[in-house]
């Protein structure tokens, strides 16, 4: 197979975006590979020999994505940087590394909107200026090989995190499901995004979050970008200081981004 300048290109500019922002070197027979990142680079190097140029232009973007995300905390927020800069590295395992992945996303869409917030372990953000405290936790719903009931496995995603103790109604979720939205919403149900989002709604009216964020990611492809698109669903009872935060951050109502792939890892 030829070898494609411009992807190559690309590449070896993912790779000093790797070096820079978190330290890891790429060249033949690093360690590094055996990192999650460097998992990345070996599945887009994969993609291309096997002639997949479709996914494998998904998933530079994906990663571009993430590192352009990494560059605005550096500048704005060297707190939330040097935290998620540490998770990506050491992360043990995938479900770590997708949950940094959604940390490093939040922290950036909250600088972005320009939300004051500080870095804590549980929750992991709280948010600063208001009148009580409100915070919010991010995770990922990550399904492993196929799944029968996506609707059913994001809903329990949910309800596990419903039982830790700093789950309350001042609190945010945010989960991004890109995974589950990749294994395919049930094709037979007319309308699964409000199935969904009445699933999730029943998990948390007896107790949980005032607010369950969930994001999936998809490849723009017509404009070359990566399009993040959301379902909010708020308790009744959300704290009225969490709701303006929400609402500043991630408005209700707000158009969907048109999404016509999505990447083969979500």
């Amino acid at each position: 197979m030829q070898t494609d300048p411009v992807y190559v290109l690309r590449l070896f500019e993912l790779q000093a975006m790797a070096s820079d922002l978190l330290g890891i070197r790429f060249h033949h027979g690093s360690r590094n590979y055996q990192t999650h990142i460097g998992a990345r680079f070996i599945w887009i190097d994969r993609l291309n020999l096997e002639g997949d140029t479709r996914g494998r232009d998904a998933e530079i973007v994906k990663l571009y994505f993430l590192f352009k995300h990494l560059q605005e905390l550096s500048q704005n927020h060297p707190e939330a940087y040097a935290r998620v800069r540490k998770t990506i590295r050491k992360a043990p395992n995938e479900a770590q590394y997708f949950g940094a992945r959604m940390e490093v996303y939040v922290a950036a869409s909250l600088v972005r909107a320009g939300v004051a917030f500080q870095c804590r372990e549980s929750p992991d953000y709280e948010i600063l200026g208001n009148r009580k405290k409100v915070f919010i936790e991010c995770g990922s719903a990550h399904i492993a090989g196929k799944s029968t009931d996506t609707i059913k496995k994001i809903s329990l995603a949910v309800s596990a995190k419903c039982k830790k103790k700093y789950a309350n109604r001042s609190t945010a979720l945010f989960l991004d499901a890109t995974n589950p939205m990749l294994k395919g919403l049930d094709n037979d149900i007319p309308d699964p995004t409000s199935v969904l989002r009445n699933s999730i709604q029943e998990v948390i009216k007896v107790g949980g979050y005032g607010s369950v964020l969930l994001l999936f990611y998809g490849f723009n492809e017509p404009v070359n970008k990566i399009s993040a698109n959301y379902i909010r669903i708020d308790s009744p009872e959300i704290d009225s200081e969490l709701r303006a935060c929400m609402d500043k951050t991630y408005p209700v109502g707000r158009p969907s981004d048109p999404i016509v792939y999505f990447p083969d890892q979500g």
